[in-house]
């Protein structure tokens, strides 16, 4: 940013700006930095104090950030006064949200309340410009007093646009950087409190950490898993797997597998565990990450929402764009001119390394070159380039120079050089987050032209151009942060809708999958072009222009023991990701989709079943009371039947029809006991009992109330010997199993048998 300054001063207001950055970027205090930009300001023209003041948005009021120029009383008397439209000029600049002039404090009325603050100091005029944050949010304002009534000349105000610019970015770094540590603190309180297991293990597999939760899966303390192998918990096919990756490069996608984990105890827990490969600073691989979760039929769908929700329970900010950058080109093309005209170069250009870092791509180039860079290969592969200015820049981050290159015996493309009057070169470094992005080259038309000052000058240019490179970069970022939000964002509407759709309980029929297929491809990357099948059992529901392309993904599934099936696909081929035509929260979506779509099947049929238990229940109650009943009855005529008989002659005709009630009632009563047996209300009686007849009584019963598409077959060994038992419970145990076999089978029929073996 070029700021207009009395003659000579430019270059200084830029070397001190450049060197608040600096500072800014070395996470020096705020205090410090804002002390700083005060005094580059003030040092601009004399009899000038500055001050910045930070807004406190929770009280409303101003308070001290810097003013070292200004008496100490009246920093004191202001700081913490509130906001308001005549609170002063930097209460006002702050509630307003814009410049406020002051041209005479003592007789505007921005400052009757405060003037006699102000005035017996000889602080005449003053004017406050608000710091705003990338959002224009207000974060406090740059103030400028004069001992004289006066208003601001035009310099003075480009001074404090300056300064109110680097202020914004120091005390945003200052937010960002707090936010950083609240960040971390609140992760170790995660990780202290997570519901999951958390396993850290280093590239052998052996433990680096283990929060509590893992312990509680494992039944052991903590400290117990220091240093353990992984391996030493899993059972033999989960530890050849384990093994396997261990001794494979780390890296890649994250993984999830289920594995059965052994315990110090004895026991065995099964648990879904999802690694990550862990990287240091410099992408080396340097452990992994597992998350350990219980598996129960509850608990994991409620984790894979939350994990869903987690996973697209998005948390992202904007970078800072790097201050005076506009135009990348445009700034590359400057600099390369700068170096020319006024350092007297002979050919300036700025090269960028390609991704693999094997090529150096010049983008911007000015002087002498008459088709130089044209006619050279900017290869990092070969020990030549790399012995040269440009490779050395690159591998120590240092500034190269070779002082004359007639007699420099490490030179690329030396002849082409001298041909065009090149004598000496400097190369830069264009450092972004410590690590070389590419290469400013200079060169001059004499030997030993670059020397300390030089080196200084051109290396603040070549740190602008780093500025300029880590903006485009943090751009792309961006760019890509709010494409991967908006995408998150769809698969989240998706996942909600169909929860909406589940709300009403519906069966999986053609009206609910029509309803559920026209939701799919908005969800996805290029719903323009997307189109979705789903299908259960005999039901199918698609997009008006489904069709089968070699874009296309799938995830069957279970639904009450019907096969299902989810298709998307793309009708023309698009741009594929990393991973694919379909990015890998798509493909963690369809699944999401019918794991859903299995587990309100699964609901409803364990309700459908619950209810089918409870009318037995009921129906159990009922025909043990009337059993009781009918026992008092056959009891009554029984007795009365043996009393007529022992009242009459041992041939009278009547003995036959008494003999055949007590036969009848003996018939009856083993009736009741059948009804009984499958109320439940008898004491465990043990007796030896052939399972044949009990599972002829069962089936008896059972027939009465199954579909006629329901079969029953049976097949009974004749030498299957008998068993002790309480024939009453068995008869119970049967009953139940039929009643759900029947149920499973539904309306779609079957067969229902029935076999003993000795």
């Amino acid at each position: 940013m070029t700021i207009a300054s009395e003659p000579g001063q430019t270059g200084a207001f830029d070397a001190s700006e450049r060197d608040v950055l600096e500072r800014i970027a070395g996470g020096a205090p705020l205090a410090d930095i804002l002390e700083r930009i005060v005094r580059l300001v003030e040092g601009q023209a004399p009899g000038m104090c500055c001050s910045i003041l930070l807004l406190d948005r929770e009280q409303g009021s101003v308070r001290y950030g810097a003013a070292p120029s200004l008496p100490p009383e009246f920093s004191r008397a202001i700081d913490g006064q509130p906001i308001g439209s005549e609170a002063g000029s930097c209460g006002a600049a702050s509630y307003l949200g814009e410049r406020v002039v002051v041209e005479d404090i003592a007789v505007h009325p921005f400052w009757t309340a405060y003037k006699h603050l102000a005035l017996p100091h000889g602080l005449r005029a003053c004017w406050s410009s608000p710091i705003f944050s990338p959002k224009r949010e207000v974060l406090g304002t740059f103030a400028m007093y004069y001992r004289e009534p006066r208003g601001p000349l035009p310099r003075e105000v480009a001074w404090v646009d300056a300064a109110t610019h680097l202020a914004a970015i120091a005390i945003g770094h200052d937010a960002a950087a707090q936010a950083l540590r609240r960040s971390e603190a609140h992760y170790r309180r995660i990780a202290d409190t997570a519901h999951e297991g958390i396993w850290l293990l280093d590239t052998a597999g052996r433990t680096l950490f283990a929060n509590r939760r893992l312990a509680e899966i494992l039944r052991c303390r903590p400290a117990d898993l220091a240093g353990a192998a992984i391996v030493d918990f899993l059972d033999a096919a989960s530890r050849a797997e384990v093994e396997r990756k261990l001794a494979a490069p780390l890296g890649g996608e994250p993984e999830q597998h289920d594995v059965r984990l052994h315990r110090p105890d004895g026991t065995d827990v099964w648990a879904i565990v999802s690694s990550s490969p862990v990287s240091d600073d410099d992408g080396r691989p340097v452990g992994t990450l597992a998350m350990v979760t219980d598996i129960t039929e509850r608990k994991e769908a409620e984790a894979r929402v939350r994990r869903i929700a987690r996973l697209y329970a998005v948390s992202s900010s904007v970078n800072e764009a790097i201050v005076r950058v506009r135009d990348t080109q445009e700034l590359y093309e400057r600099a390369c001119r700068i170096a020319v005209e006024q350092g007297l170069l002979r050919l300036a250009w700025v090269g960028l390394y390609d991704e693999d870092r094997t090529m150096l791509r010049p983008v911007a180039r000015f002087g002498a070159g008459d088709g130089y860079l044209d006619r050279i290969t900017l290869s990092l592969d070969d020990d030549l380039m790399n012995r040269g200015p440009a490779g050395r820049a690159m591998r120590t981050g240092a500034c190269a120079v070779e002082d004359d290159i007639a007699s420099a015996a490490s030179f690329y493309w030396k002849d082409e050089a001298l041909a065009r009057g090149l004598r000496s070169c400097a190369a830069f470094p264009l450092t972004i987050q410590d690590r070389p992005v590419g290469v400013l080259l200079l060169y001059a038309d004499r030997p030993g032209y670059f020397r300390d000052e030089e080196l200084r000058v051109l290396g603040a240019l070549a740190d602008d151009i780093a500025f300029a490179v880590a903006s485009t970069a943090n751009e792309v970022e961006r760019r890509r942060l709010v494409h991967d939000l908006a995408e998150r964002v769809k698969e989240l509407t998706l996942l909600h809708r169909t929860a909406n759709l589940l709300q009403t309980d519906p069966p999986l029929d053609q009206t609910f999958l029509a309803d559920l297929v026209a939701l799919v491809p908005l969800a996805w990357q290029y719903p323009e072009v997307c189109e979705a099948r789903i299908a259960c059992g005999d039901v199918e529901a698609r997009t008006p222009g489904w069709r089968q392309t070699p874009w296309t993904q799938s995830v069957s599934f279970k639904a009450g023991g019907l096969d299902g099936l989810i298709e998307v696909a793309y009708l023309v081929e698009k741009p594929a990701a990393a991973e694919g035509p379909f990015l890998a929260e798509e493909r963690a979506l369809l699944q999401s989709l019918t794991d859903m779509l299995s587990a309100h099947v699964d609901r409803q049929r364990a309700e459908a079943q619950l209810r089918q238990a409870q009318r037995i229940q009921a129906l159990g109650t009922l025909a043990g009371g009337i059993a009781h009943d009918f026992n008092n009855v056959l009891a009554a005529v029984g007795g009365n039947a043996e009393l007529a008989a022992r009242g009459l002659p041992t041939d009278h005709p009547a003995h036959k029809h008494l003999r055949r009630i007590g036969q009848a009632t003996e018939r009856a009563a083993d009736l009741v006991q059948r009804i009984l047996a499958f109320s439940r209300q008898q004491e465990p009686r043990w007796a030896s009992v052939r399972l044949q007849r009990v599972v002829e009584e069962v089936l008896t019963l059972l027939r009465a109330t199954l579909s006629p598409a329901i079969q029953i077959r049976t097949a009974f060994d004749p030498e299957a010997p008998t068993v002790r038992a309480d024939s009453s419970q068995i008869h119970q145990v049967l009953m139940n199993l039929g009643t759900n076999a029947a149920h499973a089978m539904g309306d779609r029929g079957g067969v229902l048998e029935s076999a003993s073996r000795p």
